[in-house]
């Protein structure tokens, strides 16, 4: 644990993970986990750099562009930014979480904070999870006790193959229990994974069971055959109306295909747009 911050603390090189097996992994372009009390700060993983992960392993993945996992311990992640590529090809296992800064926040003992922090790189995931995926621009599952606040991301974010189980992937947040505040999303956000469980996607977070507040999302949400989609998200719940609270939307969503052309003029199955304009 401690502090890891400078004046610019960069990665420009590729992080790979190949063939994991064993136990379970975590892989950040900054840091791998987190396991003790920790602030990243001024902490930024570069357009050069690529954080990829590849093989089989039979237990849970976490993959991010600053932080792969963290304990149930305090953390800070203050004017952090990502923008790297993400990848996940030809891999398997079994739960993976998979986000722009974080994959996983655990842990409800402790408070942890993500702020002023962005991504602009883009999140692919082609694999096959055993069991769930939680995808999100910043986060890929973040659990109680967390603070997350003036977060942007501006990555697309594409998930394929196949889940048994659950899909969640949101602009901001795959799947989260905590508060979103004033942040922004403008994204191609795209989904054609399969699952057995329920597919949710949202452009500011898939499922969440806290409030979204002062938040925007502008995005072209493409989810075919997918019945779960909301431009803020297409899951919330909560003990606390409402759960969403003066944020704005715009762009467009599809949910189906129809006969046209594609870009060079062919007949094509193309997406049904549908189109929103900004409201709040």
């Amino acid at each position: 644990g401690g502090e890891l911050t400078g004046t610019r603390l960069n990665n420009y090189g590729t992080v790979t993970l190949n063939h994991a097996t064993g136990t379970d992994t975590h892989h950040g372009g900054i840091i791998g986990s987190v396991y003790a009390k920790t602030v990243l700060s001024n902490c930024h993983n570069n357009s050069t750099a690529t954080v990829s992960v590849s093989g089989d392993t039979p237990n849970d993945t976490s993959v991010a562009g600053i932080c792969g996992y963290v304990s149930n311990v305090a953390l800070t992640i203050d004017r952090c930014s990502n923008a790297a590529r993400i990848e996940a090809n030809e891999f398997s296992g079994k739960q993976i979480f998979f986000g722009g800064i974080v994959g996983y926040l655990n842990g409800t003992g402790y408070d942890k904070e993500i702020k002023n922090t962005s991504n602009s790189g883009t999140l692919y995931y082609n694999a096959v999870a055993s069991n769930n995926l939680r995808m999100g621009g910043i986060v890929g599952y973040a659990k109680a006790l967390t603070t997350m606040d003036n977060l942007i991301n501006t990555g697309d974010i594409e998930a394929a193959n196949n889940v048994t189980g659950d899909v969640k992937v949101g602009g901001i947040a795959g799947s989260s229990a905590v508060d979103i505040t004033n942040s922004f999303v403008k994204s191609n956000i795209t989904t054609t994974a399969t699952a057995t469980g329920s597919r949710y996607v949202g452009g500011i977070t898939a499922d969440s069971s806290k409030k979204t507040t002062n938040c925007t999302a502008y995005c072209a949400i493409k989810a075919i055959g997918y019945t779960n989609v909301g431009m803020i998200s297409s899951k919330a719940y909560s003990s606390t109306a409402p759960t969403v609270e003066n944020c704005n939307v715009g762009g467009k969503i599809a949910l189906a295909e129809v006969k046209g052309e594609d870009a060079n003029g062919d007949e094509a199955w193309v997406p049904e747009w549908y189109i929103l304009d900004n409201t709040s």
